[in-house]
C-alpha cells in the first residue's frame, strides 16, 4: 500500500490550507475489483461525488453555458481538471464555471464561478505534456453526500499496464448524464496516431497514461475526466482525446503533479 493526497481549506477567513494523508492508493500487486459501466443515474455520482461539471459560456455561438468539460474537488476552493479546458482563445475566467453535486449536465447541482486559474507550466495547447490546471472558485464550495472531496494519487506513484480504473464523465453529443466506463491501462504504442505516426515528444519523458476504451458503446469521457483506481485520482483525460486522432485515450499521470498541484493550492491565497 502507498498514500494518496487530500487537500484541505482549514480556515476559510485566512484561507490557510492543511496537507492531509489517507491511506488507500493502488500498488502494482492489488487486486481491483472491477466494477461494471453503471445506469444514467444519481447513483454514478454516488460513487464519484468528487467529480463535477466545468462550463464554458459560449459567447460565439449560443450565448449560453453548456457543460464541456470535467473535473475533481481537491478542496472547497480547488478544481482540478486539463489545462485545455482553461486556455485558449476563448478562455477567460468570467467564461467559464463549475457545477457541483449534478449526475445531468447543464442543470442541477450548485454552480460556483471561477476567480482564476494556475496552468502546469509545461502545458502548451494540443500537447501532450502538462495539460494539467488548478482552478480556484469564488465561493466555497459546500460539502454534501452528493458533493465530495478528492484523493489524488501521491508523488511517485506509478501505474501498471493492464489494470481497469474507472472513468466517469458526461461524455459529448447526445449523452447528457453522468455515466462510468471502464479502460484498461496499457502501454503507450496503443495510444499511437490512427494514420501510424508517433510523435517525437510522445516518449517515455512525457508524464502521460494511456488506455483502452470500452468497443461497442459510445465513449464517456470528457476533457478532464478522472480515472479513479481504488478511489484514488491517478489520470485526468487530456484535451488531445477530443481530436479523435489517436487509438486509445490519453491522460496526464497525476501523481508526477502532485507535489506541483499541493504546492499551487498550499500558496494560492
Amino acid at each position: 500500500m502507498s498514500y494518496v493526497y487530500r487537500i484541505r481549506l482549514r480556515d476559510q477567513s485566512s484561507c490557510s490550507e492543511d496537507l492531509f494523508w489517507f491511506l488507500g492508493a493502488a500498488s502494482a500487486d492489488e487486486v481491483l475489483v472491477g466494477r461494471q459501466a453503471q445506469p444514467q443515474n444519481i447513483g454514478v455520482l454516488q460513487s464519484f461525488p468528487s467529480v463535477v461539471q466545468v462550463e464554458f459560456y459560449l459567447f460565439w455561438s449560443t450565448i449560453d453555458w453548456s457543460q464541456e468539460c470535467a473535473g475533481i474537488i481537491l478542496n472547497n476552493r480547488h478544481i482540478l481538471s486539463a489545462g485545455s479546458c482553461v486556455s485558449g482563445w476563448s478562455y477567460e475566467s468570467r467564461f467559464r464555471r463549475i457545477r457541483a453535486g449534478s449526475s445531468v449536465a447543464n442543470t442541477g447541482g450548485i454552480v460556483h464561478y471561477v476567480q482564476d486559474r494556475m496552468l502546469h507550466p509545461h502545458w502548451a495547447n494540443n500537447d501532450y505534456s502538462g495539460d494539467v490546471s488548478v482552478i480556484r472558485t469564488m465561493t466555497t464550495i459546500v460539502y454534501t453526500a452528493l458533493i465530495q472531496q478528492a484523493s489524488i494519487a501521491s508523488p511517485g506513484s506509478w501505474m501498471p499496464h493492464n489494470l481497469r480504473v474507472s472513468q466517469p464523465g458526461f461524455g459529448r453529443g447526445q449523452q447528457t448524464a453522468l455515466t462510468n466506463q471502464e479502460v484498461l491501462t496499457a502501454e503507450r504504442s496503443n495510444c499511437a496516431r490512427r494514420d501510424g505516426t508517433f510523435s517525437a515528444a510522445f516518449n517515455a519523458t512525457i508524464n502521460i497514461i494511456c488506455a483502452i476504451p470500452p468497443t461497442g458503446i459510445a465513449r464517456n469521457d470528457n476533457v478532464g475526466s478522472p480515472w479513479i483506481f481504488n478511489g484514488v485520482a491517478v489520470g485526468m483525460c487530456g484535451g488531445v482525446n477530443s481530436m479523435d486522432a489517436y487509438k486509445g485515450l490519453i491522460a496526464a499521470d497525476v501523481a508526477q503533479y502532485t507535489a506541483w498541484i499541493v504546492d499551487i493550492v498550499s500558496n494560492w491565497w
